[in-house]
């Protein structure tokens, strides 16, 4: 298990990874730990499901989503080979809806869903691993 006042990564099984964001505004050097765990760790996994529960996490800055656009962007084929799916569980219906549109717009390299429960996020990862 890895984490921070930002975030806390848990290992849920061997093949699925789950990222709590908690409701602070990280600080710059916390936010840099979430994204270096994500190239150091997870995009050189053997394939794996990544489980994000921002139900409790606040609204990225906009720095903070060019950072995160930019490290997906530059590790797009990396995530391809080792990440089978990215599921999200946010259980507030506007900030679901606002995060759906995004994905259309800016789609993943991977497949990626919203969810408003962890169960259903859980068996979504099952099914596409």
């Amino acid at each position: 298990m890895s984490q921070n006042r930002y975030f806390t990564l848990t290992h849920l099984s061997e093949s699925i990874i789950q990222f709590k964001i908690n409701s602070i505004d990280p600080t710059p050097s916390e936010f840099d730990e979430y994204l270096k765990i994500h190239t150091s760790e997870i995009f050189t996994s053997t394939r794996v499901a990544l489980l994000y529960d921002i139900s409790e996490g606040k609204f990225l800055t906009s720095e903070q989503r060019i950072r995160l656009g930019k490290m997906i962007s530059q590790n797009a084929d990396s995530m391809k080979k080792s990440i089978a799916c990215v599921a999200y569980v946010n259980t507030s219906v506007m900030a679901g809806i606002i995060l759906k549109g995004i994905l259309l717009v800016s789609p993943m390299p991977v497949p990626s869903k919203v969810f408003t429960t962890t169960e259903g996020a859980l068996a979504w990862c099952n099914e596409m691993l």
